[in-house]
């Protein structure tokens, strides 16, 4: 029998009730916060956790670096090491990991998901000019002056032994109908080399040497400001870099897409990030 917080049991001893044990989950999505890999943003399941480190994605500030004591010397919510523009408050435009298959985003048809990322078949042929998809952003009250996109990616085949292999990004200037890429490529002409391409419409191109393997995991990114473009490639074997200047313009969400042209690959996660 317990009443006015004592029990008292059947041999006639008074007991106090049993202590109340409370646990903290500040976020109220049952994960204790002593567990929770996002403690003070609500994310039940925890598996969403693109780099492995010790932040969720949701709250990770550069979800696609595993780092975790990351520095954010800005205070905008994007981590120094992925942020455009780390002296300047910016938004994260958009972080997808292909957690939920493949995306509606639009684009050309042959896509698939594949073990928490995204696959891409791309002959490279006459018959196929090329695979897209557009990512989904949008222009209202954003521009693209001071902006960064970075891509995780792989190839797992390079397609026929002839023409051109290449995956990245590219954007796409509507008013002068000409782009611009950024991308891990293969000539496909006898010696073929391996390299990370800068280029645009207007003929401008830069390159350097990458020694970039099949069935290996790159982090690639473009980052612009103003007129100026830098393309840089990291992986097992170091980082390589390429910049240069050009007049094509991303006007709109719609002109920026992940890319693929002879390989078979994989893209594992995007994430965009600007003012």
């Amino acid at each position: 029998m317990c009443t006015a917080g004592k029990c008292m049991f059947e041999t006639g001893t008074i007991m106090p009730d049993a202590p109340v044990i409370s646990v903290s989950d500040r976020d109220h999505d049952g994960v204790p916060d002593t567990t929770d890999n996002c403690p003070d943003v609500a994310n039940p399941d925890q598996t969403a956790n693109e780099d492995g480190d010790r932040f969720g994605d949701v709250c990770d500030l550069c979800p696609q670096l595993p780092d975790n004591a990351p520095t954010d010397g800005d205070r905008d919510g994007i981590g120094d090491a992925c942020d455009p523009n780390p002296a300047a408050a910016d938004k994260v435009w958009l972080f997808e990991g292909f957690h939920k298959g493949l995306p509606a985003w639009p684009g050309s048809t042959n896509w698939s998901p594949t073990s928490d990322q995204i696959r891409v078949t791309a002959g490279g042929n006459a018959t196929d000019p090329g695979e897209y998809l557009i990512l989904p952003l949008t222009s209202t009250g954003r521009t693209f002056d001071n902006f960064s996109i970075t891509v995780s990616i792989l190839v797992e085949q390079v397609m026929g032994s002839r023409g051109d292999h290449d995956i990245g990004i590219s954007i796409f200037d509507e008013t002068t109908n000409q782009g611009l890429w950024c991308e891990m490529y293969q000539q496909g002409t006898l010696p073929t080399k391996n390299i990370v391409d800068l280029g645009d419409d207007n003929t401008l191109g830069t390159s350097a040497p990458f020694a970039w393997v099949n069935n290996t995991t790159y982090r690639l990114s473009l980052v612009r400001r103003g007129s100026s473009y830098t393309c840089s490639v990291v992986g097992p074997i170091g980082t390589q870099t390429v910049s240069l200047t050009s007049q094509i313009v991303p006007r709109s969400g719609a002109a920026v897409t992940i890319e693929a042209f002879g390989v078979t690959g994989r893209f594992a996660s995007v994430f965009v990030a600007g003012p």
